[in-house]
């Protein structure tokens, strides 16, 4: 596993999790939860995709507290939740290539506005490390805390693997931005450098009945 300006970011995750600013996915997986996906991955389809033309982008409002467990006196600030982009409806690896781009922005979705329910829905139960990424944004929602910047997009998709059943494992180089997290006073608690990581991605595409692609497996090259 090649580890590319590892810097435990908030949504890194470990085994457990992934990083909430793909600059912590080398430690953990995305940034906030950086500190799940960098050390582990998820299990099930292998795939990494890249955040591409086509999918909505949402960056990471500075500033933006997420929301605490209990009663928050900040709300959310008013970003619209991303719309899939038309590619995701095909049931191929261009729809696979697309999927994995929107649910970067997913990620940047969540980091910016505290709210988890989009990503938490394309999120496999099996896949520890997007478990792990979540429950991170969680922990750092429940300790008031604020992040900033964090963005993750594809830089770039090496390759798309169709495994049958529906599953496609993708290969993918993800850039992410720097991120600060800030405590409810105001004062940095952690630094996270941006970085550039190879990833690999499990997703499962939706059944003939319906559903929503999932990612599956988070791993690092």
């Amino acid at each position: 596993m090649v580890r590319r300006g590892s810097s435990g970011a908030a949504w890194v995750g470990r085994s457990t999790g992934w990083p909430l600013a793909l600059v912590g996915v080398v430690a953990g997986v995305v940034l906030l939860l950086a500190t799940a996906l960098l050390v582990g991955g998820c299990s099930g389809s292998e795939a990494e995709q890249p955040s591409g033309p086509g999918s909505p982008s949402v960056s990471g409002s500075p500033g933006v507290p997420l929301p605490s467990g209990s009663e928050s006196s900040e709300a959310p600030p008013s970003v619209g939740v991303p719309v899939p982009p038309s590619a995701m409806r095909s049931a191929d690896e261009a729809g696979a290539e697309a999927f994995v781009r929107h649910y970067f922005v997913l990620v940047n979705y969540a980091q910016a506005t505290g709210d988890l329910e989009p990503l938490r829905a394309v999120s496999g139960a099996g896949c520890s490390a997007c478990r792990g990424g979540i429950e991170s944004l969680e922990r750092l929602a429940r300790k008031g805390q604020t992040v900033i910047g964090g963005d993750y997009s594809v830089a770039r998709v090496r390759s798309v693997e169709g495994l049958g059943g529906g599953r496609f494992a993708l290969r993918l180089v993800v850039d992410s931005t720097p991120q600060r997290v800030l405590n409810s006073a105001g004062d940095e608690v952690r630094r996270h450098a941006g970085a550039q990581t190879d990833v690999v991605l499990g997703v499962q595409a939706p059944g003939e009945s319906g559903g929503a692609w999932r990612v599956t497996r988070w791993s690092f090259v």
